[in-house]
C-alpha cells in the first residue's frame, strides 16, 4: 500500500524528525479499523448517513524535540481531507481539530501522539449512476503546530494513504 508522509522540519536522525506512524478510518458500526497498521486492508465501503472516525498517529524525536516543543505557542491542529477518485468535489473532512501538544507519551527526546477525528454524517457524497459524483474518496491528513520563534520554525506534515472509500446508504 502506498503511503506518503513528511513533516517540516526534518534535521536528521537523533536530531529532530517528527514522522505519522499510523493512519486508520474506523467504521461507525465498530468493525476493526479499516486501514492499519500501514499494511492491513486499504478499501472500505461507508455509510454517508453515519458519522466514521479517522486515527491517527505521529511521533517526533531527537535532542532537539523538547526544545522545539517549548516554543510551539499551539496546540496541535489536525485536518483531514477526501480527494475524490473520478468525478465529483474534494471535500474538507474536518474544520481544524485540536490535539494538546502536551498530551503525548514518550521522554523529552521521544514523544508520540495519537488523535481521532469524527467526521460528521452527510459529509461524503454518494456516488449514484448518473450522477456527477463518483463516491470514492481517497483520505489525506495534515499536522501542523504554530511557532513562536521568528523565521519559520512552525511543525507542518500530512500523509496520505492509498484507503479508498466508498460512500455507499444501505439499500
Amino acid at each position: 500500500m502506498a503511503t506518503l508522509t513528511t513533516f517540516d522540519p526534518d534535521l536528521g536522525a537523533g536530531n529532530l524528525q517528527f514522522k505519522c506512524t499510523d493512519f486508520r478510518v474506523v467504521d461507525p458500526a465498530g468493525t476493526p479499523p479499516v486501514v492499519g497498521p500501514m499494511t492491513s486492508q486499504s478499501n472500505y465501503v461507508l455509510n454517508p448517513e453515519k458519522p466514521f472516525n479517522i486515527e491517527i498517529d505521529w511521533e517526533g524525536d531527537g535532542w532537539l524535540l523538547a526544545l522545539w516543543m517549548n516554543a510551539m505557542n499551539s496546540n496541535w491542529v489536525i485536518k483531514a481531507y477526501a480527494e475524490t477518485v473520478g468525478p465529483g468535489e474534494d471535500i474538507a473532512l474536518s474544520t481544524g481539530s485540536l490535539e494538546p501538544k502536551a498530551n503525548y507519551t514518550g521522554s523529552a527526546s521521544h514523544r508520540k501522539w495519537t488523535h481521532t477525528l469524527t467526521v460528521p454524517a452527510g459529509v461524503l457524497k454518494e456516488g449514484n449512476p448518473g450522477s456527477e459524483n463518483s463516491g470514492i474518496y481517497q483520505i489525506s491528513v495534515t499536522i501542523f503546530a504554530n511557532s513562536s520563534i521568528p523565521g519559520g520554525y512552525d511543525v507542518s506534515g500530512f500523509t496520505q494513504k492509498s484507503i479508498t472509500v466508498r460512500a455507499e446508504a444501505p439499500a
